[in-house]
């Protein structure tokens, strides 16, 4: 099938889940909001790990009137040891 070039990404579900304990969060992140992550218990996602910054990263929905046609998940990096994201499910 092929994609309809007029979508737009509003909206996406994302998942987190504990390496250490299995436990999963689930947020809808929306067109306009933000996902923070980091150690700080002021975060939407706390992360008490080495190397975590206390504000480490923000993702967000890049609107379809960027580049990226029909909108983006994005990921702002806000941590001085830098940010990486493994591949898996999306």
């Amino acid at each position: 099938a092929k994609a309809d070039s007029t979508a737009s990404l509003v909206k996406c579900r994302v998942r987190v889940v504990r390496e250490d304990t299995g436990r999963q969060q689930e947020f809808t992140l929306r067109e306009g909001t933000v996902l923070r992550l980091g150690r700080s218990p002021e975060n939407d996602v706390v992360l008490e790990r080495e190397g975590v910054s206390h504000f480490h990263a923000e993702l967000f929905i890049r609107d379809a009137g960027f580049a990226v046609a029909g909108g983006a998940l994005c990921i702002k990096d806000k941590s001085k040891n830098g940010t990486a994201v493994r591949p898996g499910v999306l």
